[in-house]
């Protein structure tokens, strides 16, 4: 992760319990989604990309999978209508809370809080292996 570039932190809750399978395809379902938004319909074939992001799947005390993710749009600002776009995207799952980010150090910490071990945080589609 580049410093100071990401600007948008999303928690994304799933309403029933999900296999670390599922939660990633609906993670990345999510991801396809809103990076159309920002990059319009042939989002995939931009170089670099109009938005870059980082997600880590984590547990909750009770065992239920549960996904972070940093974003930054180099094409325009994330504004708060998206962020609210967003959260109602990905509503039928569960629920999302996506904000700006006002301490970037502070926010990598909360999202490698509780990475299960053995998954790494993947980022624009490529795990950090």
């Amino acid at each position: 992760m580049e410093s100071g570039n990401y600007t948008t932190l999303a928690t994304l809750t799933f309403r029933i319990p999900v296999t670390v399978a599922a939660a990633r395809a609906h993670v990345r379902a999510w991801l396809g989604r809103v990076s159309r938004s920002f990059g319009g319909r042939r989002w995939y074939r931009h170089r670099p990309p109009d938005l870059e992001w980082v997600y880590v799947l984590e547990t909750t005390l009770a065992g239920h999978w549960h996904a972070h993710v940093l974003l930054k749009a180099r094409c325009r600002d994330v504004s708060q209508k998206d962020c609210r776009w967003m959260e109602g995207v990905w509503r039928r799952h569960g629920i999302a809370q996506v904000a700006a980010i006002g301490n970037l150090a502070a926010a990598s910490r909360y999202l490698s809080k509780h990475i299960a071990p053995g998954w790494e945080p993947e980022i624009n589609g490529m795990t950090t292996r």
